[in-house]
């Protein structure tokens, strides 16, 4: 017997709208699950399958509050992937019936799906939100006046004044994450200025202070004292391990890495896209909140003296550099959930538990 449950799965998995919706025809439930409990709409934006995304939306009834693998709806889906047509579809779908409680839903993090907009810089969708939630009466920054002014100065060059948000838009903008992070917490840590000023600017408070008492103003780019150049959680831009950095790592951009043992200047001759952990650039590139990442080498910067190879067959005359090996160091672990190497803090360590940045669970140590 077949089951079109699992054949409708697998058409979005290979994108073949075609066989979707034959399958549906046939008896695949759209609101059925599959072996990561996931609806075929949090599946079809997960793959970019973006045809059959719009016919669920437009054509079949699916079910916007059911939550996934992670505890996220669809909208935090199109949130994370960025998918700003089927964000724009479901919020339209929850105002006709009257479901707009849905975009208050958290994750299993506590993420909201404006959380997560900020986090990735989704700055589109943000707006998005924010534009769904505000009374009609109220007058918020338009996004092409982000970036073009410094923040709390106007075009002019004179000073705004602060926004007094009403109280639905206080609401998402105070909706904390399980450590106490405000949407301004989490773009602010990551480097989405853009975000950062957006959210100043329709009324995000500076002073609110999260679960280890820090306030966003901390991260705020534009406070030269403790701008974050790179976020929190990276690559190692010499041998592509993950590392945690501090403080004053993110400030400087510089880290000793214990893997290949070398300090590191992370901003040196790096994009984003290859060395940031929390980057959801480009339409192609695979992200790792909801799926493991897939680790690919990074090739060894070479010195501007030595000389290239002639050709690809003729090696050049000096001895290549001997490979240096990952070397485990106390406090990291491989995580549970997803097999990623993660250094611990020690009171992570002494609280017998840890959170790992990318599967965004929390696991209990061994």
């Amino acid at each position: 017997m077949v089951d079109y449950n699992k054949e409708m799965f697998n058409s979005i998995e290979s994108n073949q709208s075609h066989l979707f919706k034959q399958h549906v025809e046939a008896g695949g439930e759209i609101n059925s699950r599959n072996s990561d409990n996931r609806t075929a709409l949090h599946v079809s934006i997960f793959k970019r399958s973006d045809e059959i995304s719009k016919e669920i939306l437009s054509k079949l009834e699916p079910e916007l509050g059911a939550k996934g693998k992670y505890e996220g709806t669809p909208l935090h889906m199109a949130a994370f992937m960025d998918d700003l047509y089927s964000a724009k579809k479901i919020i339209e779908i929850l105002k006709a019936g009257e479901g707009i409680s849905v975009i208050d839903q958290k994750d299993m993090n506590g993420n909201t799906a404006f959380h997560l907009a900020c986090m990735y810089g989704q700055l589109e969708i943000a707006h998005l939100i924010l534009k769904t939630i505000a009374p009609k009466s109220w007058t918020h920054p338009e996004l092409d006046s982000i970036g073009k002014t410094s923040i709390g100065e106007s075009e002019e060059g004179e000073e705004e004044e602060a926004v007094e948000p009403p109280e639905a838009v206080r609401k998402l903008l105070n909706a904390r994450t399980n450590t106490g992070s405000t949407p301004l917490h989490i773009s602010a840590v990551n480097c989405r200025n853009l975000v950062t000023e957006y959210l100043l600017k329709i009324g995000a408070d500076p002073q609110a202070k999260d679960e280890e008492d820090t306030p966003p103003q901390l991260y705020i780019p534009g406070n030269i004292e403790s701008y974050f150049k790179v976020p929190a959680y990276v690559r190692c831009a010499n041998c592509n391990e993950s590392l945690k950095l501090d403080g004053e790592e993110q400030r400087s951009g510089l880290y000793f890495c214990p893997y290949c043992e070398q300090e590191v200047d992370h901003l040196k001759g790096q994009n984003e896209e290859s060395a940031w952990f929390s980057d959801a650039v480009g339409k192609e590139k695979q992200n790792n909140l909801y799926k493991d990442e897939t680790k690919e080498p990074v090739e060894e910067e070479k010195s501007e003296t030595e000389e290239p190879p002639s050709s690809e067959e003729e090696p050049a005359d000096e001895p290549a550099e001997p490979v240096v090996e990952s070397k485990q160091r106390e406090g990291v672990i491989n995580c549970e959930k997803c097999s990623t190497p993660l250094q611990l803090e020690q009171d992570e360590i002494e609280a017998g538990e840890y959170y790992c940045p990318y599967c965004m669970q929390v696991s209990k140590l061994l």
